[in-house]
Order: structure tokens, then sequence, then C-alpha cells
């Protein structure tokens, strides 16, 4: 199995406001089109500090 490199951000609150509503609208495309979220739902959990 490949190692996966890890980065950390620093985002103040606006920033971190404008990658979870990207991610929400790519994970809403992606439930039109049929296609996995599983990915998607692992990144907004992240970001939410779950």
């Amino acid at each position: 199995m490949k190692k996966k490199d890890e980065v950390v951000l620093k985002l103040d609150s606006a920033e971190r406001g404008v990658i979870i509503a990207a991610i929400n609208e790519l994970r809403n495309k992606r439930i039109e089109e049929g296609i996995s979220i599983e990915f998607a739902n692992e990144v907004f959990l992240k970001l939410a500090g779950k």
C-alpha cells in the first residue's frame, strides 16, 4: 500500500468555510450524477473536526 502524504493547512474561519462549501458543492454534484461520495464525505468530516 502506498503511503499517503499529509498536509497541514492553517485556515481562518472564512477560508475554512469556502473549502467546506466547495466540497459540499462537489458532493451534491456527485450525488446528482450517481457517483460515490465516500471520499468527499471523508474530507468533509476531517474539516468538520470529527
